[in-house]
Order: structure tokens, then C-alpha cells, then sequence
């Protein structure tokens, strides 16, 4: 048994269960969210369009316009439910692993018949014996097998908030470069092609606009939440610091490592999540493992 006993806890089957109910909801949130990124750039591409070449159905384009945007003030939030039932498990998981406890005034436990629910669709994974395989080992910071619990709860939370950072930057960067590629390769064909400046703002810029201000919007989400959490870190630094004084007062340390979950908690619940592809690609490069390597070397 190690000191502050997380390594053991992570990887009991009650609490891996959690981790698989809350990956699948996230799963099914990005899934849908991304779908109706895809939904609504594309039409605003062809309704852009549409409006260029049919100028004479500018009423029924500006109703389609209109249905779907009232068709987002009913599907988001029920898209979103899936986001805040994962941050309630994932917080339910991190309160049971890390010993904290739970903080009815941020949320209500979350549903057991909710959890098992998405616990079955977990298990329909073509590769599940590899997902739960997935889950061991949560936590993988080798401090926490020598730290106090004070101090490892704080390292945990550390390590939430650092591979988020990291991801969600990587995530921005590649937006911010696609979108200045669009503008480049438009303007270029446009050179190649001795179109007139009107010629190139009426046609092609007007009919990819749309596809950039969704771009801009998700990247800027991304942005949003990796400053929030940048700063977040460094008041998780500043306590693990404090955690270490000889002469720590551990109730205080407690109250504060309960007040950075709070945090968490509703960065969970509020931001989009990382894309899975995104996640899969710099998971190693964001891990504490790596982490520690690069220092080391």
C-alpha cells in the first residue's frame, strides 16, 4: 500500500467503471458536438452560396438560416447533457481516488442507473478488453506512490490540468494554421487565375467565411480554456509548494485542493472536449511520464 493509497484506489473495479462510464459519455458528446460543427458550417457554406447564385430564394434560404439556428437552442443543450453526466462521474471517480469529499453545492451525485447505462455501451467497443485495459493506472505520475495524500491529491490534480493544456494548444495551433492556409491558397488561386479584387470577395471568401468563423469559434474555445486552466496550474504549483512546507496546516491544504476541484469540476462540465484524434496523437507528449523525461534529459 502506497502512502496516500491513489494507486491502489484508481484501479479498483468500482472506480474503473466509473472511468469507462465517463469516457463513452464524452465519446458520445464529441461525437455529437463535432457533427453539428459539421451540420452548421455546411450550411451556412450552401446557404451562402445559394444566396450568391439564387438570389430570387433569398426568403426560403434566410427561413433555413433561421430553422437552424433554433434547431441549436434545442439540440446543444441536450448534446451538452451527455458533457455534464461524464464531469459528474469523473468527479465522483477523483473524489473516491483522491479521498476529497464530495461538494453538493458544485452538483448532485450522478445517477447510478445513468453510470451502468453508459458502462454497457462501453462494452460494446470492438476493442474493449484494450479500453479497460485503457483505464488501469489513471493517475500514472510516479509521485504519487511516495507523496503524502495532501501533497498527491495535488499532483493528480496537476496532471488533469496539464494534459489538458497541452492538448488544447496543439488543438488551437492547427487551427489557426488551417485557417491562414484557406486565406493563402484562396488568394494564391486567385493571383494564378487574375481575378479581380470583387470577383474574389463576392465568390470564393464569401462561400469559405462560414467554414472560418466556425473554425475561429471552436479554436477560440480551445484557447479560452487552456488560458483558464494555465492559470489554474499555477495556483495547483503554488499549493503543492505550500504542501511541502515543514510546517503545512493540512486542513488548509485540503480546503484548498477541495476549492481547485471545484475548478475542474466546471472546466469539465463547461468546455468542449478534446477531439479523440487529437487526445490519441499527443497523449505521450502531454503524459507525466514524458514529462519527466524531458526534464531529466
Amino acid at each position: 500500500m502506497t502512502l496516500s493509497g491513489i494507486a491502489e484506489r484508481q484501479n479498483l473495479h468500482e472506480n474503473l467503471r466509473l472511468l469507462a462510464a465517463q469516457r463513452q459519455l464524452y465519446n458520445e458528446d464529441k461525437q455529437w458536438t463535432h457533427i453539428w460543427y459539421f451540420v452548421t458550417a455546411g450550411v451556412a457554406i450552401l446557404g451562402t452560396g445559394a444566396l450568391v447564385i439564387f438570389a430570387s430564394y433569398s426568403t426560403l434560404i434566410t427561413w433555413i438560416f433561421l430553422v437552424t439556428t433554433l434547431a441549436e437552442l434545442f439540440f446543444l443543450p441536450r448534446i451538452r447533457s451527455n458533457r455534464a453526466e461524464a464531469a459528474g462521474i469523473q468527479e465522483l471517480f477523483d473524489c473516491q481516488v483522491l479521498d476529497l469529499n464530495w461538494n453538493d453545492a458544485l452538483a448532485d451525485k450522478p445517477d447510478p442507473k445513468v453510470i451502468g447505462l453508459a458502462v454497457e455501451r462501453f462494452n460494446k467497443r470492438k476493442d474493449r478488453d484494450l479500453a479497460w485495459e485503457d483505464l488501469l493506472d489513471w493517475y500514472e505520475s510516479p509521485e504519487i506512490c511516495t507523496a503524502t495524500l495532501a501533497e498527491a491529491r495535488l499532483i493528480c490534480q496537476r496532471e488533469n490540468t496539464g494534459w489538458d493544456i497541452g492538448q488544447r494548444r496543439q488543438l488551437y495551433n492547427r487551427i489557426i494554421y488551417a485557417n491562414a492556409g484557406f486565406v493563402v491558397i484562396l488568394v494564391t488561386v486567385g493571383l494564378i487565375y487574375h481575378w479581380r479584387i470583387e470577383q474574389l470577395l463576392s465568390g470564393p471568401i464569401l462561400l469559405v467565411i462560414p467554414l472560418l468563423v466556425v473554425l475561429v469559434r471552436y479554436g477560440y474555445e480551445h484557447h479560452v480554456a487552456a488560458e483558464r486552466l494555465g492559470r489554474l496550474q499555477a495556483v495547483v504549483d503554488a499549493t503543492i509548494n505550500d504542501a511541502r512546507h515543514p510546517d503545512v496546516d493540512n486542513l488548509l491544504i485540503t480546503q484548498r485542493t477541495r476549492n481547485i476541484q471545484n475548478e475542474i469540476y466546471r472546466h469539465r462540465r463547461d468546455y468542449v472536449p478534446v477531439p479523440n484524434w487529437i487526445f490519441e496523437k499527443f497523449r505521450k507528449d502531454n503524459s507525466p511520464t514524458s514529462a519527466l523525461l524531458n526534464v531529466s534529459n
